[in-house]
């Protein structure tokens, strides 16, 4: 398990929807994780109305609300995290901008030796 205040990418792995990053990170990161836009974020809008309607129904913390709705996603970014196989994946086209989020958000982030992003 990562330090309490590091997210690091582990392994890429080929699934059949395409590549995912997958990620040890501390309990404490699992709402900033949940907080990235599953759909892209005109899709997510569409449906909720905002991101913060989106994020205040799932229950996520003030903070995480507050550091999404704050941070510029692009229009077309989808992260589609998953809590799969003890760890958090990301799709691997995300992988960028989520990096930003998490440092945004105050998340050290790594990537472990060997994994190419």
């Amino acid at each position: 398990m990562s330090d309490t205040n590091t997210i690091t990418a582990t392994a890429i792995v080929e699934t059949q929807y395409g590549e995912i990053v997958e990620l040890d990170s501390p309990y404490s990161a699992k709402d900033i994780i949940k907080a990235l836009p599953w759909r892209t974020v005109s899709e997510e809008i569409d449906e909720h109305g905002s991101l913060r309607a989106k994020h205040e129904s799932a229950g996520l913390e003030e903070s995480e609300i507050d550091a999404a709705e704050s941070f510029d996603f692009s229009d077309d970014f989808a992260a589609h995290a998953l809590w799969k196989d003890d760890a958090w994946t990301i799709d691997r086209d995300a992988w960028t901008e989520a990096r930003e989020f998490f440092e945004f958000a105050g998340y050290d982030v790594n990537v472990s030796n060997g994994v190419s992003l």
